[in-house]
């Protein structure tokens, strides 16, 4: 919906600056907008969290694979890197409200974090 959200807006704008809507109006329009402007399930979103899941597998499946080859040191390190990159670039681009990306972030730590129990 933010798509549509914006091209309302912009319409609002339009609309006032050639007199079709007075500025009371406009601002009228432009508030009932934003109040039931939500935030919808886009294709993008769906995308990141499957690319998550994925690569989360993946994360199971190296770190399964691998698992004796790698030096203890090595293992520890590289799991708790993936794991702090995840929860903290995750928390940093929710607040920036990139919300998919962020959960797809999340979802990705929380395999690595699975991967350093097994």
């Amino acid at each position: 919906m933010a798509g549509y959200a914006t091209r309302v807006r912009a319409d609002i704008a339009r609309w006032r600056e050639i007199g079709l809507v007075d500025p009371a109006t406009a601002e009228a329009l432009t508030r009932d907008v934003a109040a039931n402007e939500r935030a919808s399930l886009s294709f993008g979103s769906i995308l990141a969290m499957m690319a998550a899941l994925l690569f989360g597998a993946a994360i199971l499946i190296f770190v399964a694979a691998n698992w004796e080859a790698f030096p203890r040191l090595l293992r520890v390190a590289a799991l708790f890197a993936v794991i702090l990159a995840g929860y903290v670039g995750g928390a940093v681009l929710k607040t920036r409200d990139h919300a998919a990306i962020g959960e797809a972030l999340w979802i990705v730590a929380a395999a690595a974090f699975g991967g350093s129990i097994a």
